[in-house]
């Protein structure tokens, strides 16, 4: 897999090397939680995908925690509870918009899809999201044998998501940059080394080892609590901190 980031949008861009395919999310995510997800093969959009990413969930406890895969098995990705996106693909008279989101009962996840005028129609699947999604599409047309992929619709292969700690680090320090420069002399060096803070219960430190001229931080995250990993650590810490960019 190869991987370029642009520090202006905050770009994740890879190639799939197994079958040519390029795929690339845009977005400023967390700033703005609009993920668009695009697949080219030959320079020509393949399909695309418009999230709107309204809550992240959090990762529950490994006892129950349910992980989807890639069709070759090389690829999986965690489940999150608690997690809704509005998903958005096709065009013109095609364009569809769903509500997607994930709850686990009984610990196991239900995929959840909400449709039709401002979603008042509702299907689920305890089985997997390519079922919830095939539901979907039944309860569309009865009579297609049309197919999408579960964790397209669900946005669970989204690599944005899943690089938020190194997000927020980013956010941090930017923040205190700006108040640095409002508050020492310009040639004052002014360095923030690392952050220790928690959110409820969870305790996060943050170590940036290094910033580069073009500003990007290498940080390293250790999450002290390993029996759940927020995904929604980020919008916690601006309730707290509402100065956060």
């Amino acid at each position: 897999m190869l991987q370029s980031n642009n520090s202006d949008s905050n770009t994740i861009k890879y190639i799939n090397l197994q079958n040519g395919v390029e795929i690339e999310e845009i977005s400023t995510y967390p700033l703005n939680n609009i993920i668009i997800y695009k697949e080219r093969k030959y320079n020509k959009t393949i399909r695309s995908f418009t999230y709107i990413i309204k809550k992240e969930g959090v990762y529950p406890s490994h006892n129950i925690l349910v992980t989807t895969s890639s069709p070759n098995k090389k690829l999986t990705k965690k489940i999150p509870n608690n997690y809704i996106a509005i998903t958005t693909w096709g065009r013109g008279k095609n364009k569809k918009t769903i509500r997607c989101s994930i709850k686990y009962k009984d610990k196991k996840p239900e995929f959840i899809i909400d449709h039709g005028n401002e979603f008042t129609e509702t299907v689920t699947s305890t089985l997997s999201a390519s079922k919830a999604a095939l539901i979907y599409l039944q309860a569309c047309n009865p009579n297609s044998k049309a197919t999408i992929s579960g964790p397209l619709v669900f946005g669970l292969q989204l690599e944005t998501l899943n690089k938020l700690p190194r997000k927020m680090g980013t956010l941090l320090q930017s923040s205190f940059n700006n108040e640095a420069r409002s508050k020492y002399h310009i040639e004052d060096k002014v360095n923030l080394k690392s952050v220790d803070f928690s959110v409820d219960k969870y305790d996060y430190y943050i170590d940036f080892s290094s910033i580069q001229e073009n500003q990007k931080i290498q940080s390293l995250v250790q999450t002290i609590d390993r029996n759940k990993i927020l995904r929604d650590s980020y919008r916690n810490l601006t309730i707290d901190e509402p100065n956060l960019p």
